[in-house]
């Protein structure tokens, strides 16, 4: 087959990129390189209206945070969403800078301390995500995935 497994960008509270299947280019019989249409159904989105959704995202996981009846969750989902919050803008302030720095190693050394915040930040969001499935699990028998 002609599809080829490229790491994405690390999302907050993974632990690991998440793996997108790319088609390589192929030769037509006349030596012509094309790319095989993929046949995706959902529309492609700028990077400016992904920005927006994302951020109505995390607005959604506040409300659903504040609407949590168990005062414990609540406030965890509240942490959890702040904190993933700041990741986002601390990932986009990273990208601006490796934007600004892609050919000097001296600049993108000075984004390393940001970029270790944003790991650290990512983790501590998968933790309290940690928490609260287990919470869910003891309060109700069963997976919140389930």
């Amino acid at each position: 087959m002609n599809d080829e497994l490229v790491p994405q960008p690390l999302l907050p509270g993974a632990t690991r990129p998440p793996f997108k299947s790319v088609k390589k280019k192929v030769r037509s019989k006349d030596g012509e390189l094309s790319t095989p249409q993929q046949d995706d159904s959902r529309p492609a989105i700028s990077a400016g209206e992904q920005n927006l959704q994302r951020l109505q995202r995390l607005q959604d996981l506040m409300q659903d945070a504040i609407t949590e009846p168990n005062p414990l969750q609540s406030n965890l989902r509240a942490t959890a969403g702040d904190v993933l919050a700041l990741a986002y803008r601390l990932q986009q302030a990273i990208s601006t800078g490796v934007e600004h720095a892609a050919a000097d190693v001296a600049q993108f050394e000075k984004l390393v301390p940001s970029i270790e915040l944003y790991l650290k930040l990512t983790r501590q969001a998968d933790r309290f995500a940690q928490i609260d499935f287990r919470l869910f699990e003891s309060r109700h028998g069963k997976s919140p995935v389930s």
